[in-house]
């Protein structure tokens, strides 16, 4: 849900702050590194939205993708530089007491059965996301007060356009075909081996037939599963965390591919990472 920042006299982009509830009191180095967490997401929110001068209203919208960069850049960052030791051990102060991305109860049976470093590191995201909240000066709106806010912004910079016949024949003759991005990914070669010729004129439907071949194959057992975690070490594992993980879309995406199985994330990933070495682009069908 989109969020207001109103303008106030003092720490106007002090936009975090720690989430006081007793749950989190059981250890004070881990009070620790949120608070140091928060004082680092503030002072790069200063930075970020410097340019919000509020002349015209003493409201701002906050834009989603700029709080997300800050969660990437300061928590997902310091949380990569712990060990599954250390990330383990804060877990461990907080089981049977938080409910965690999946809405579920962290208990420390689930806690015992983790032994992917990506899957623990991402349990402490979640864990301290947890603790942090908005200040009082920022404030939840609605879709829809945000989309007149949008047209009432942008009405002197709106152009229609009108649409012809000759447009509609157009688009219909228009057909789209896969291209191979990335050369170097082995998996991504062998499916376009096999997919590469697929041609059709609702690029949506080739996508999302192309995205289930991805996937089909990959669970396919064709491959070993440190040949599969080789590839998201080479993607880079902070890289993948901040792009499939912290993005909530993508998570949630994959937990569905995998039906829960959070065994299996390695999957969701590589899916993921492979999907990216395609494109899909247009042709005119006189021209195939």
């Amino acid at each position: 849900m989109p969020e207001l920042i109103w303008k106030v006299e003092d720490n106007q982009f002090d936009l975090f702050e720690f989430f006081d509830d007793n749950i989190w009191s059981g250890d004070d180095n881990f009070i620790s590194f949120v608070f140091k967490n928060i004082e680092l997401m503030n002072r790069e929110a200063r930075i970020i939205f410097a340019n919000y001068t509020f002349i015209d209203n003493f409201w701002e919208v906050l834009e989603e993708d700029k709080i997300d960069y800050i969660y990437k850049k300061v928590i997902v960052k310091n949380i990569n530089k712990l060990s599954f030791t250390e990330c383990y051990n804060l877990l461990s102060i907080f089981t049977d007491c938080w409910r965690d991305e999946n809405d579920e109860l962290f208990t420390i049976k689930k806690l015992k059965n983790i032994n992917e470093l990506i899957v623990i590191k991402t349990k402490v995201y979640y864990l301290m996301v947890n603790c942090i909240i908005y200040c009082n000066h920022i404030e939840y709106i609605s879709d829809e007060l945000l989309y007149q806010i949008n047209v009432i912004k942008n009405v002197d910079n709106t152009e229609t356009t009108n649409s012809t016949i000759d447009d509609n024949t157009q688009s219909s003759r228009i057909c789209y075909k896969i291209l191979l991005k990335n050369n170097s990914n082995n998996i991504a070669k062998c499916i376009y081996e096999k997919v590469g010729d697929t041609k059709n004129t609702d690029k949506e439907l080739l996508v999302n037939s192309t995205n289930d071949y991805i996937f089909n194959h990959l669970k396919s057992q064709l491959y070993e599963k440190e040949y599969l975690e080789k590839i998201i070490y080479e993607y880079g594992i902070q890289k993948a965390i901040e792009d499939f993980i912290v993005n909530r879309n993508c998570y949630d995406n994959i937990i569905i591919l995998i039906d829960d199985d959070i065994s299996l994330i390695y999957l969701g990933i590589i899916y993921y990472i492979i999907c990216e070495s395609f494109e899909y682009k247009s042709f005119i069908i006189s021209s195939l």
